[in-house]
């Protein structure tokens, strides 16, 4: 049986050769992925094609964190007190 993980945030570093990833969970990093540049780059778009399913499937975009905040609704002129 394989081990499971959960993480909610990640780090990469690379070098000439192999691609690091490290997976966090709520700031504690929990495991680190070397992968060849090839492996990294199909998973990467193996990840990419899951997720557009996903957002095909379920009508709604999944926005990452600067999405989200780029999509919060801002005061406008108006709204601002002077």
């Amino acid at each position: 049986m394989a081990t499971e993980f959960y993480f909610n945030s990640f780090s990469v570093g690379m070098s000439r050769s192999d691609i690091l990833i490290s997976l966090h969970r709520n700031g504690e990093e929990i495991v680190v992925l070397n992968a060849s540049h090839v492996t990294a780059k199909l998973l990467a778009e193996t990840l990419n094609r899951a997720i557009k399913e996903l957002e095909l499937i379920a009508e709604q975009k999944v926005l990452i964190l600067k999405e989200a905040d780029d999509s919060e609704e801002k005061p406008s002129h108006d709204d601002i007190a002077t």
